[in-house]
């Protein structure tokens, strides 16, 4: 018998021993998640609100199509987690994690959310008539983005 102690923890059970376990408190419980666009940071943020979050930053995980995104706060109502690294505008498979497993209510984190592109910050700001290398910055743009400039014409060529 396998004992699951912590989403990242497991203690075996020797059948032949008195094997007993005994909850020693609930799991959190989500009630809503909202994506939001933080002014101050340039970045998107998913707030999730509920009740009992335990843990720090540390052992507080989102997960989007199996890449950790940033835990930047958590209280024992809500958590904000920065969306930092994603594939695509639409967020894909999400799973959340406390430090005392998989919270009730985790299907509120599978709502759709799309991130619409904020173009931040363009550098350099000027460039030469035979060209320049530009670096644009869109939060919430993953892999398949497209620049175009005015025209509709792209800009950039996929790497």
């Amino acid at each position: 018998m396998i004992v699951f102690l912590k989403t990242s923890e497991e203690a075996v059970c020797d059948p032949l021993s008195k094997c007993e376990f005994t909850w020693t408190n609930t799991l959190p419980t989500i009630t809503a998640t909202n994506l939001d666009w933080d002014t101050v940071s340039n970045q998107w943020n998913l707030r999730v609100t509920g009740t009992g979050f335990t843990g720090d930053e540390s052992t507080t995980e989102l997960i989007i199509d199996d890449v950790a995104q940033t835990t930047t706060s958590i209280s024992s109502t809500e958590v904000i987690f920065t969306i930092a690294d994603v594939a695509s505008q639409t967020l894909g498979s999400r799973k959340v994690f406390f430090d005392v497993g998989i919270p009730e209510g985790h299907h509120y984190t599978q709502a759709a959310f799309t991130l619409t592109p904020k173009l931040v910050s363009v550098s350099p700001n000027s460039g030469s008539i035979g060209g320049s290398l530009i670096t644009a910055v869109v939060p919430g743009a993953g892999e398949s983005t497209d620049i175009v400039d005015s025209s509709g014409a792209s800009i950039c060529e996929s790497v």
